[in-house]
């Protein structure tokens, strides 16, 4: 593996590559090989030998003189202090003229004074921008925020001590070879209300850039301001509804003090952004309309991150506008409902269905729903809603749902509740039918039957396909044909009966050749039926016993056994 070692620009990240080494005089990080000085003690093998810079006072008052101070640690033999003395050292605030000593273990630039005028425009704080050198060499530090120097109008340490609820957030970052410092406050903040200042410089901080265009635009990547979560990730690509995002933002109150904030979700404009705490952002994403046209374009974006931009209302501020952008991406998909299990269920409700397919954790908000068609022409039929199912839970592929009760229109059931269709919707778009099963029944309690005028027959080996005839054979799951023999033994086939629709199952004759008592054939047996569990049942173990049109447990003419 590659290792670039000039890549670092601290002591400790150099040192913690295997094959660097940081060299004091250099301020850089070098191939240990390459690396040949006198004076062996400037030159740091292992990060827990790095010196460590830090500033001792980061702020001061204007009219006052301060001294700007770096503290050199974790210099035991005094080597670095030593070196430093022997260089001249030079203090840059914004221009590099200030002269600079070592005392003791400590830098020290000369006293510096801002005068009060610096402040007549208002400014409640001013950042300045302070590099160490000694020769021609930047001294680096661990911690970029050292380098900025904030003076405020008037004394407000004590103010700044009690301050804890309305505390700035600074960020410092790296990209492209430039680094960036953004400090802002709230409004409430004691020592400077609301304040930004942002910082752009070259790789070495020697050079500032100025922001002029309208259209710059920021993207701020620190953790103390940032996006932590979107919510959904997933949003119906086409529909004629609206997804409500749900955008978490680190420090959104502080981004957004003076600021019109717009938002956009993998491309889209989220419509009517509203703050409602101090960092949650709500705003609506609408669907694109169906059409061939508008598909094509939205599908040209299918996926990506959501971007949060933040632009000053005032017009004496930089028109420089602020951007974060998410970790995670929302995804716009076209749901996809494969299949519902069971495939009826009472009219009382109760019943747990669960719909199987793609993308189902699609947007916020879905409702699930047994409808059947209105009457009239196929192409302008609406259809009415015959009953509900409150959503229970749902992931990417599962939609689990409890049926309510049958609505009843004009009092009664007024719907061919056989030919149902399962519906689900997400947020308020995309429509989607359960294919399979196409229909989907409403069983009426107890209304599952056997005709009491048919015959029934097989061979006392069993196997024999036994055709059952009936009405609403589709409300009953796990039938099973039985037969019991003048000493009461019951006798049902292993593979039990096949529902082919509605009214017609097709079962197969038990085996009664080991009966206590042979059975003498032929023979007719009057004790016989079909047993069942109603559809929705979710006791598997109970299997009561179809009721029948003229009996509960038996037809009229027996069940003739032949050889």
């Amino acid at each position: 593996m590659k290792t670039d070692c000039p890549e670092s620009n601290t002591c400790t990240t150099c040192t913690k590559k295997p094959l660097c080494s940081w060299s004091i005089e250099l301020q850089a990080c070098l191939k240990t090989k390459l690396l040949q000085a006198t004076r062996s003690n400037l030159i740091i093998h292992n990060e827990t030998h790095c010196p460590w810079f830090t500033v001792v006072n980061k702020s001061s008052v204007a009219g006052a003189s301060f001294k700007y101070t770096v503290r050199i640690l974790n210099d035991a033999e005094g080597a670095v202090a030593a070196f430093l003395n022997s260089s001249t050292i030079t203090c840059c605030i914004e221009s590099c003229d200030f002269r600079g000593s070592v005392v003791d273990d400590s830098i020290v630039c000369v006293a510096i004074r801002t005068p009060r005028s610096y402040f007549a425009d208002g400014a409640a704080a001013l950042i300045s921008y302070i590099n160490v050198m000694f020769g021609d060499k930047t001294l680096r530090f661990d911690d970029d925020a050292d380098h900025y120097y904030t003076i405020y109008d008037r004394d407000c340490a004590a103010s700044v001590a009690t301050a804890a609820a309305d505390d700035c957030a600074t960020c410092l970052w790296n990209d492209g070879g430039y680094k960036h410092y953004l400090k802002l406050c709230p409004t409430g903040h004691p020592c400077t209300g609301s304040y930004w200042v942002y910082d752009k410089r070259d790789e070495d901080g020697n050079m500032k850039f100025r922001f002029a265009a309208d259209d710059d635009v920021v993207r701020i990547r620190c953790a103390e301001l940032s996006i932590l979560s979107v919510r959904p990730l997933y949003a119906p690509r086409t529909g004629s509804g609206t997804t409500a995002m749900t955008i978490t933002v680190r420090n959104h109150r502080m981004l957004a003090e003076n600021r019109t904030v717009t938002v956009a979700v993998a491309g889209r404009h989220c419509e009517d952004p509203v703050t409602y705490d101090d960092r949650t952002i709500t705003c609506s994403v609408p669907q694109s309309p169906a059409s061939a046209v508008a598909a094509a374009a939205a599908a040209a974006a299918t996926a990506g991150p959501v971007e949060v931009v933040y632009t000053s209302t005032s017009s004496s501020r930089p028109t420089t506008r602020f951007a974060l952008r998410s970790s995670e991406t929302v995804g716009f998909v076209d749901p996809e409902t494969i299949s519902v299990r069971p495939t009826c269920g009472p009219a009382s409700g109760g019943s747990t269905l669960t719909v199987r397919g793609r993308f189902l954790d699609t947007g916020n908000a879905v409702s699930v729903s047994v409808v059947v068609a209105d009457a009239g022409e196929k192409e302008t039929a609406g259809e009415t809603v015959i009953m509900t199912c409150d959503t229970v839970s749902r992931d990417r592929h599962t939609i689990v749902c409890r049926t309510a009760a049958v609505v009843r229109h004009h009092g009664d059931y007024s719907c061919n509740a056989s030919a149902a269709r399962v519906k689900v919707q997400f947020d308020g778009g995309p429509i989607k039918y359960v294919q399979s099963p196409a229909s989907w029944t409403v069983c009426a309690g107890g209304d599952a039957a056997i005709d009491a005028e048919q015959t029934f027959a097989g061979t006392v080996s069993g196997g024999t396909a036994v055709p059952v005839r009936g009405v609403r054979f589709q409300c009953v799951a796990d039938a099973r044909l039985y037969v019991r023999d003048r000493d009461g033994a019951i006798y049902q086939h292993a593979a039990g009966c096949r529902v082919v629709n509605d009214t017609y199952m097709e079962c197969r004759s038990p085996d009664m050749r080991h009966a206590t008592t042979a059975v003498d054939v032929p023979a007719a047996l009057p004790d016989f039926g079909v047993r069942a569990r109603y559809c929705g049942e979710d006791r598997a173990s109970e299997l009561p016993a179809l009721q029948l049109r003229s009996s509960a447990t038996a037809v009229r003419s027996p069940f003739s056994v032949y050889a």
